[in-house]
């Protein structure tokens, strides 16, 4: 005072700033320039020189570098993470058309999710599945429904004038996908030259989206138009790879698959395919689901098996025993499948011969068996499908009707000296046309569940139309699906009738099999395999004519359908009306679709019927009322 607080100098200071520190306001360039800092977010500083009173009433508890240091902060695209959260006004606004059309959408919750920060909801691109559900919009439609983990997209070159050239496979768990890239080089263009390249990408559970799994997958033999990658088999965990090519069948195995910086590293010797004739240039073989054994075609006639044994050198694939066929006329045109988890049972096929064979071996020190007759198919189709271990399985054959041009699929079960049919053929229920009925299907690892893929057969590259053999995972662009078509037809096993019935669809979903979109081919490739929860995943490669992209999209069915729901009238569920009978009103069928409510029942605590009146009245009700849960139907089923 004595000094006139420095001549006046610091009269303001003591009268706005008291308390705060004197090197913070007069000696800091950041004290009132238009940015709130934190330290001095204080009362005795004035709120930074008033730098944080809109962020003080508008964003408390955001954090400070998304207010200030953010470019996206309120860029008029809602941005997931802690941006979308309520205390950052949900990303300053612009998550607000998407809380009016889905008011219940967990911004807050989903926000400590890893990787949630770098999903863009509604910019038409699926991030990730954690904002991938029905709350949230599907990522405000970014993600088609039931979507597991964004899309996986290929930006590499696959296309020569009116053909693609890549191949696909999703391991039996569904953790672990790969493109084969067999006609394109290191720089990531095509190339009918180039050797191949393989890439791996694998699902991170914690972050919701598929990553890289190691890095590319080159062909160790440095030769040119090495086919590399063309077919490809893949074991049910994901982590061993066998990849067929000109120069050899090569297994490779990724190392630290769970400790970050995986590499692929080769697994044992190359196994060679020797003919002395046409076609002498390609090994094709496949691996067992636990990775322990290879089978390879040989020499026309056979097929050896190779199983995985310690030497000193390293792991070495010891040749173990050889399964003669009668003939393969074209390598492309074969089709080899394990089943089994060790690979003791092995089917064959060819599309132009009318049977598939299966094999098995009881044990390592005994030779292989057929197991029962052949089994007949159409001569025309390489599909087949089978459970893992080998009982059930599905083939395509040709109408017995001979005034129809309709093909079906027949699905057989073994019962240890023969195979016997499972009910009669199955027939698309959308189409009459064969050829929108035989393009491929699949099998649920236990057998109950059955899909059919819709695309056009001539998708897949004819080299002979009159003998119908075509190229393994080459694909005719002017011949693949194209829009208002079913994408694929789902079928459960119903046990009363020993029948394979279309599966009913959940409530909001009857278009999820449509295609609609015309710049892209959708259903190159279909494969089921298993997901977290008994759920079934199914992965769809498909092609984008305008970007020049291969993308794969896996989609978890039971988002999609009721996949343990085997019932006589599929068209029931869901109708608006409750058919409260067995097994309509259970949790498989959603009970009913979510006709038939789920009322609470006085003296039961975990019993919910539609009709409560129903319980102890006298009379038995079978269903969801005579379960331990509802007491027997109040003891009326006693």
């Amino acid at each position: 005072q004595g000094c006139g607080y420095d001549n006046g100098d610091c009269i303001a200071y003591n009268r706005d700033f008291a308390g705060c520190p004197f090197d913070m306001v007069f000696n800091n360039p950041a004290f009132g320039d238009g940015t709130c800092d934190e330290e001095m977010n204080t009362e005795s500083c004035g709120y930074d020189n008033g730098d944080c009173i809109a962020y003080n009433r508008d964003f408390a508890g955001c954090p400070l570098d998304v207010v200030f240091n953010n470019p996206t902060f309120g860029d008029g695209q809602c941005n997931g993470g802690i941006s979308s959260t309520s205390q950052c006004g949900y990303d300053n606004g612009d998550c607000n058309p998407l809380r009016i059309a889905h008011p219940d959408c967990p911004f807050d919750d989903l926000s400590n999710t890893t990787g949630a920060g770098d999903a863009i909801l509604g910019d038409g691109i699926c991030d990730s599945s954690i904002y991938s559900m029905k709350e949230c919009g599907f990522e405000y439609g970014d993600c088609n429904q039931g979507q597991v983990g964004q899309s996986i997209f290929n930006h590499d070159g696959v296309r020569s004038s009116a053909r693609l050239f890549f191949s696909k496979v999703l391991s039996l768990d569904g953790s672990t996908l790969a493109f084969g890239l067999y006609r394109t080089n290191k720089d990531g263009r095509y190339d009918d030259e180039a050797q191949g390249v393989v890439k791996v990408w694998r699902f991170n559970t914690n972050r919701k989206l598929w990553v890289r799994l190691g890095d590319t997958v080159d062909s160790p033999s440095g030769l040119g138009n090495d086919n590399f990658g063309r077919r490809m088999s893949i074991s049910a965990s994901g982590n061993h790879l066998a990849i067929s090519s000109s120069s050899g069948l090569r297994v490779f195995q990724v190392t630290n698959p769970s400790l970050g910086g995986e590499k692929w590293s080769q697994l044992g010797q190359t196994l060679i395919y020797m003919a002395t004739f046409y076609y002498s240039n390609y090994s094709y073989g496949i691996i067992s689901s636990d990775g322990s054994r290879v089978a390879l075609v040989h020499d026309w006639k056979q097929i050896w098996i190779y199983n995985l044994k310690s030497h000193p050198d390293g792991p070495t694939w010891i040749h173990d025993d050889v399964i003669g066929v009668d003939s393969i006329s074209d390598l492309d045109n074969a089709n080899l499948r394990f089943a089994s988890s060790d690979g003791s049972r092995l089917f064959f096929t060819e599309s132009d011969s009318t049977f598939v064979k299966a094999y098995q071996q009881i044990s390592q020190d005994v030779a292989w068996t057929q197991m029962g007759q052949n089994i007949e198919k159409a001569y025309d189709s390489l599909s087949m499908a089978m459970s893992s271990d080998g009982n059930r399985i599905a083939v395509h054959i040709h109408s017995t009707d001979t005034n129809s041009a309709q093909h079906g699929i027949q699905v057989l079960d073994y019962n240890g000296a023969e195979w016997v049919r499972v009910g009669s053929p199955i027939v698309s229920s959308s189409s009459l046309e064969r050829k929108e009925f035989d393009y491929s299907i699949d099998m649920s690892a236990n057998g109950n569940l059955l899909l059919v893929g819709m695309n056009h057969p001539d998708c897949r590259y004819v080299i002979d139309s009159e003998l119908s053999i075509f190229v393994a995972n080459q694909f005719n662009v002017n011949k693949c699906t194209k829009p208002s078509r079913a994408l694929f037809e789902l079928y459960t096993y119903h046990p009363s009738q020993n029948q394979f019935i279309a599966t009913p669809l959940r409530k909001g979903v009857e278009d999820a099999t449509e295609v609609s979109d015309g710049s892209v081919l959708h259903g190159l490739h279909f494969s089921l395999s298993n997901g977290d929860n008994g759920s079934t995943l199914l992965s769809v490669s498909n092609y984008n004519l305008v970007d020049d992209v291969v993308f794969i999209d896996v989609i978890d069915l039971d988002e999609l359908y009721y996949t343990k729901c085997a019932v006589d009238r599929p068209d029931w569920i869901g109708d608006g009306v409750c058919s409260d009978i067995a097994p309509y009103n259970t949790a498989e069928c959603g009970f009913d679709g979510g006709d038939c409510e789920k009322n609470p029942v006085d003296g039961y605590h975990d019993c919910f019927v539609d009709k409560p009146h129903w319980i102890g009245d006298g009379e038995c009700d079978d269903g969801v009322y005579n379960t331990a849960e509802c007491g027997f139907d109040g003891g009326d089923c006693l």
